[in-house]
């Protein structure tokens, strides 16, 4: 190789710069691709219809939304459900003269105990009057610590100014010392159920006592305790100083009863005295004779339930079992 002499001009070549081709590609080579990738697209489109027909009906019909079962999380407060009339507490007032109960245009007042007997006035202020006759209340008596002692079936009477009422209390003050008091309505609902035994007939009948006197109620059957009939045996010793009135009493009710049409009556002298009973037959004696002539409150309409005689007797110093 020659060397470039000292001095001697560099020549550049002028000639304009031209695209150079690295390589060709045959547009035949393509064919084969695109074909494959167009084959794949309409499989897949075919394939997919039917969930983009599906997609596109839901966005159109939104299924309807429910409320979850799912219960809620721990961290979530309970909810408590409002209180009702039978979850309320009842009020507790001391047993005292000076304590006015009242309920609605009713009260309550000069509450008192003297030798066994509870007495209470009860003034209506502006009613009808037939709060107590058509509704049932009850007087319960509570020592210091909230222990019931006697529970008392107020009497169904129609109040139209004011009223004293009198009840012996001897069981409360048996039991314990009477402090407090509670005046409340009960309906036949809130009576519990009894247990009852067989007669003779195979019929369940409840006894109830009480000093002298004994009632025996009798059912429909063992699987309807409906009252369909009752006898009551009553029995005076001829030691009390009254007894001549009260034999004169009850041989005029005998008279009396034996016109009656389900009625059937005796009286019979005893050794110590004598013992009176009536059978009352509640399917034949005629509804306005009955409520008229038999207004006692031992005394119940056919059909009533025994499980309602048990609790209002049993309120009223009977032993029903």
């Amino acid at each position: 190789m020659s060397k470039r002499k000292k001095n001697e001009p560099i020549i550049i070549d002028k000639t304009p710069l031209m695209p150079t081709t690295v390589g060709n590609l045959d547009a035949k080579e393509n064919g084969p691709i695109v074909a494959i990738i167009w084959i794949v697209l309409f499989v897949a489109c075919i394939v997919g219809l039917p969930y983009i027909t599906d997609f596109v009906t839901e966005l159109q019909n939104p299924p309807p939304t429910s409320t979850p079962t799912t219960p809620p999380s721990s961290d979530q407060p309970p909810v408590t459900p409002p209180a009702t009339g039978d979850d309320e507490q009842p009020t507790y007032y001391d047993l005292l003269p000076t304590t006015t109960i009242n309920l609605g245009a009713y009260q309550i007042s000069n509450i008192a105990i003297n030798a066994n007997i509870l007495t209470l006035t009860v003034t209506n202020r502006n009613d009808s009057g037939s709060l107590f006759l058509e509704n049932d209340y009850y007087i319960e008596l509570y020592d210091d610590n909230l222990t019931l002692l006697q529970r008392i079936k107020m009497t169904n009477t129609a109040i139209s100014t004011s009223q004293t009422f009198s009840y012996n209390v001897s069981e409360a003050i048996q039991t314990g010392v009477p402090t407090k008091i509670i005046i409340i309505e009960k309906d036949e609902q809130d009576y519990p159920q009894v247990s009852l035994v067989l007669n003779d007939e195979d019929l369940p009948i409840l006894t109830c006592t009480k000093t002298n006197e004994t009632i025996e109620y009798v059912f429909k059957s063992e699987t309807e305790y409906t009252l369909q009939s009752l006898t009551r045996t009553y029995s005076y010793n001829s030691t009390n100083a009254d007894y001549n009135n009260v034999l004169t009493q009850y041989t005029t009710l005998s008279a009396t009863y034996d016109n009656i049409a389900g009625v059937e009556s005796s009286l019979i002298p005893t050794t110590t005295g004598f013992i009176f009973t009536s059978e009352i037959d509640l399917n034949r004696i005629p509804i306005g004779t009955y409520n008229t002539t038999f207004a006692d409150q031992i005394y119940y309409p056919v059909n009533t339930e025994a499980r309602v005689i048990a609790f209002e007797l049993g309120t009223s110093g009977y032993t029903c079992n």
